[in-house]
């Protein structure tokens, strides 16, 4: 008999690779011909000719003006009238009307349609129709890192240098400021998963309705607060160990939210159905969903609290607390919704809980994670010999806080701990003490950052040290 844990996953063919990695270029390119097209379609809403001059009419009554159209080369003569006028063609005058006519819807036409272009560092370049009706944000960022790790045996220490992240996004609204898209690729080195495909986010999100926001695609599943927490917006260089082992990654499907239900701000929701199998799925036969459900109070009104530390050092405290649920049902991933596969389904229930204080500079995030299956292990069928396939059931928790030394130096430290249940091989117990600085030349979007950790299980002198540096640079 053979027993498998969790991490055999059979590997995909470069087609379907190269096929995926196609497709997310193509909808790249769809979001930008669809600004395009979007706003060439759009007719002038004003009657006005640019360029109309007012002059007297000779011959007018009570000294009422008359406006002649000042057409690009035409002259700024007195429109004839009396004895001049009868000699000038009717056809000809005809004509001249018609072509100043034409030239000035012209005018308006490019007035209308003329987009307004903006740059601000850290949150790209933004191309907005007049109206606002029409615009598409280009953002990147790039994240370098260089990693020093003490290896136990032999007493060596390892470094690895490399772009975590890099990141290439594309957002704004369509037909109107409530209708929203986002397409977000990655090319890091750690962000390419088991098929190479870059897409991150590729969602449609409608915002008419206050409290039901709804946004359709590939998202950040909405369940606990650090994985909503961009790794961009970070006070340390990556987050917490239990974050990323029990925590519910990206996934397609549908969401309904609102970030201040029943029009009050400190209430906020959001519930979702999707497909189960994390971002970017090959096909598969299972028959399941994910269903996912948050809440969050804000009792001091709402704030910045999809970022982490105090940057604005605020007079005023700010704080809030949240709660998610998620039941995945007939997943194949071993985290869930990330890792490798399962050869045969497990049904897994997500637990979390979160709060965040924001104050003079300081701040605090706690956060707690659930993620079991019922069912511990399962032989798999159609094996040719016995294998048997492992849940990997565990929680964990984590608390972090900051305080803003300057208005560009924070310091910060981190305690999390993660443990198996139900003696679950996976994941181990593990535990995460350590610190670090950052320093923010332009806020999170330009920043370097640097801390230490020391990772172990149950006795402090059996783990390794680590060390991180990282720029992060975002445009």
């Amino acid at each position: 008999m053979v027993q498998r844990a969790p991490g055999f996953a059979r590997a995909p063919g470069f087609a379907r690779a190269k096929l995926a990695a196609r497709a997310t270029s193509l909808c790249a390119l769809l979001v930008v011909v669809l600004f395009s097209t979007a706003t060439a379609a759009k007719k002038p809403k004003h009657n006005k000719q640019p360029g109309a001059t007012t002059t007297p009419t000779p011959g007018a009554t009570d000294g009422a003006p008359a406006t002649t159209p000042d057409a690009e080369g035409a002259g700024s003569e007195p429109a004839p009238t009396g004895e001049n006028a009868s000699s000038v063609p009717a056809d000809a005058a005809d004509g001249k009307k018609g072509t100043n006519d034409d030239a000035n819807a012209d005018k308006a036409d490019k007035a209308e349609r003329a987009a307004n272009v903006t740059f601000k560092p850290g949150h790209g370049v933004t191309l907005a129709s007049e109206d606002g009706d029409f615009s598409l944000r280009i953002r990147s960022r790039l994240q370098l890192r260089d990693t020093f790790t003490h290896i136990p045996e032999g007493d060596l220490w390892r470094n690895t240098a490399e772009a975590r992240r890099i990141r290439l996004a594309f957002d704004g609204n369509v037909f109107s400021p409530d209708v929203k898209y986002k397409v977000q690729l990655a090319f890091g080195s750690s962000e390419t998963e088991q098929i190479g495909n870059p897409l991150l986010d590729a969602w449609v999100a409608f915002t008419h309705l206050r409290d039901a926001n709804i946004k359709v695609g590939q998202m950040m599943v909405a369940f606990d607060r650090a994985r909503l927490v961009s790794s961009g917006e970070s006070q340390l260089v990556d987050r917490a160990l239990v974050v990323n082992e029990l925590a519910l990654a990206r996934d397609i499907g549908i969401q309904v939210s609102s970030n201040a239900l029943f029009g009050a701000e400190p209430l906020s929701y959001a519930v979702g159905v999707y497909g189960g199998e994390g971002r970017n799925p090959t096909p598969t036969a299972r028959i399941g969903l994910l269903y996912a459900a948050r809440v969050q109070v804000s009792p001091l009104g709402a704030f910045d609290d999809d970022a982490e530390g105090d940057l604005k050092r605020r007079n005023k405290p700010k704080l809030a607390f949240g709660v998610g649920a998620a039941y995945n049902e007939r997943s194949t991933r071993e985290r869930s919704t990330a890792g490798d596969g399962y050869e045969s389904p497990f049904d897994y229930t997500h637990g979390a809980a979160d709060a965040m204080l924001k104050w003079s500079g300081f701040s605090l995030m706690a956060e707690a994670l659930y993620r079991r299956s019922l069912e511990r292990s399962h032989p798999v069928p159609d094996a040719p010999t016995e294998v048997i396939e492992r849940s990997r059931n565990g929680w964990g928790w984590f608390v972090q806080a900051g305080m803003m030394i300057t208005s560009q130096l924070e310091v910060a430290s981190r305690f999390a701990s993660q443990y198996s249940l139900a003696g679950a091989p996976t994941p181990r117990d593990l535990r995460e003490l350590g610190g670090g600085a950052s320093w923010y030349f332009r806020g999170h979007p330009f920043k370097v950052q640097s801390d230490y950790f020391r990772v172990f299980d149950d006795a402090f002198e059996n783990g390794f040290h680590e060390v991180r540096l990282q720029v992060q640079v975002s445009l």
